[in-house]
């Protein structure tokens, strides 16, 4: 800039301004371009040929394949231990569509959105196709030369040294294998992994029952409910079924249960609760001690008295660190003991 005002207002319009005089015009300069960008990929494509095709009828059609027209089929999904039962709908022989078998128990005609989403998995590209071994595509006719070899040392040793790592199955088939496994090489180690795994859960069941066991909840027969950490609605692999039960009983011409969600992120089980108490997830512990004391001087559950001390100082460390706490846990209680 100038400081002379006169300047800036002379040179405003110069004039020639708004005519092109370089030889290259605008035209000119897109059609160059053009034609560049064009061979560019030309020269790309040269080394790319897609292989042949061809549409063939049925000489014979299959019974009740029609095109156009879905033909289904009842399966089932298994996600970690627990199956559900499905409708798959398939299109001239493939599988287009996941829909929950109305007459299966677990599913009722609905699934969840990630059960919905299995379909996928079968057009996954990076999807294993054949055998791996040491991060390398393997076939299984190596893997049977090398399972031959292993053999006689596996039989001298009953197994020792061999470790089969599988998915959670709840297949009674895939059972039945692991026992004939077990039986023939008892030394060996036959474990499990799910990279999201409720093992936390299945030990403290454990603790607490001596046995391996699974909750199965009924929810249209509670009045009260109480979640604390868990997505029941959401997550949880049996969703679809309490999804359903749980609106069992959100009827406006019936009596409506109540829910109760202490959880430290957003779920959908904390959207749909009528009270939710955000709470850090480290002292989600502190809160079931506290309700559970509370319970028991309520005397609406007896727990052994060996165990009581130990509930009693958890739930005095809550009262500490929980700001609110005895508010909102007699508020449950009294909730509780009005719907006994």
């Amino acid at each position: 800039m100038t400081a002379d005002n006169s300047i800036v207002r002379n040179d405003e319009f110069k004039p020639g301004a708004d005519e092109f005089t370089d030889p290259v015009s605008r035209r000119h300069f897109l059609k160059i371009m053009g034609a560049s960008m064009a061979l560019a990929g030309l020269t790309g494509c040269t080394a790319i040929r897609k292989p042949v095709q061809t549409i063939r009828p049925y000489a014979k059609r299959p019974e009740h394949v029609l095109p156009g027209k879905a033909t289904y089929y009842a399966s089932s999904l298994s996600v970690g231990e627990h199956v559900t039962g499905i409708l798959g709908a398939t299109h001239s022989g493939r599988p287009t569509k996941l829909e929950g078998n109305p007459l299966h128990s677990g599913s009722q005609g609905a699934l969840s959105m990630h059960q919905q989403a299995a379909i996928l998995d079968l057009y996954d590209p990076d999807r294993l196709t054949a055998p791996q071994h040491a991060g390398s595509v393997s076939t299984w006719a190596e893997f049977e030369a090398a399972y031959q070899q292993w053999i006689p040392a596996l039989r001298k040793s009953n197994g020792k040294g061999l470790v089969i790592v599988s998915e959670q199955q709840a297949s009674p088939t895939f059972f039945r294998l692991i026992q004939q496994i077990q039986k023939r090489f008892p030394q060996a180690m036959i474990t499990t992994y799910e990279a999201l795994a409720a093992d936390n859960q299945r030990e403290g069941l454990y603790q607490a029952t001596r046995r391996h066991v699974t909750p199965v909840y009924e929810l249209d027969k509670a009045d009260v409910i109480v979640s604390i950490e868990s997505d029941f609605l959401g997550v949880d692999t049996q969703s679809v079924r309490y999804s359903r039960e749980f609106s069992a009983k959100r009827s406006p011409d019936s009596p409506m249960n109540r829910l109760y969600m202490v959880e430290s992120g957003r779920s959908i089980t904390g959207a749909k609760a009528d009270h939710r108490f955000a709470l850090k997830s480290t002292l989600a512990g502190l809160f079931f001690y506290r309700l559970v004391w509370a319970l028991i001087q309520a005397r609406v559950v007896a727990v052994p008295s060996v165990y009581q001390s130990a509930i009693k100082t958890a739930a005095a460390q809550a009262d500490k660190r929980i700001p609110g706490v005895s508010e909102s846990v007699a508020a449950i209680v009294d909730d509780i003991r009005h719907h006994r």
